[in-house]
């Protein structure tokens, strides 16, 4: 929640379910399980955004469809390498 409010991103989600609210963490799907209740959205209607092994096993676990975001966030950090200067993962893909 924290970088969600340093970056004043936290308004655009209509519910937010960080490991405090569970009693397992990840793997276990109740994560994503807990976020499906509080949206009322059957679980194999969500997507999960991962960066992470465990995320992508919870988000599996949960019966969601999975997106792994990890080569988008290698290719950005590529290209900052090799210009010196930051770029998201959109500005590396134009």
């Amino acid at each position: 929640i924290k970088t969600l409010l340093a970056l004043q991103l936290d308004g655009y989600f209509q519910t937010i379910v960080t490991a405090d609210d569970v009693q397992h963490g990840k793997p276990a799907p109740d994560i994503y399980l807990e976020a499906a209740r509080r949206l009322d959205v059957l679980p194999g209607l969500c997507c999960a955004f991962e960066d992470a092994e465990m995320g992508l096993q919870a988000a599996r676990a949960a019966g969601m469809l999975v997106i792994d975001i990890r080569p988008a966030h290698r290719a950005a950090l590529e290209l900052k390498s090799m210009n010196g200067k930051s770029a998201t993962p959109a500005e590396g893909t134009r």
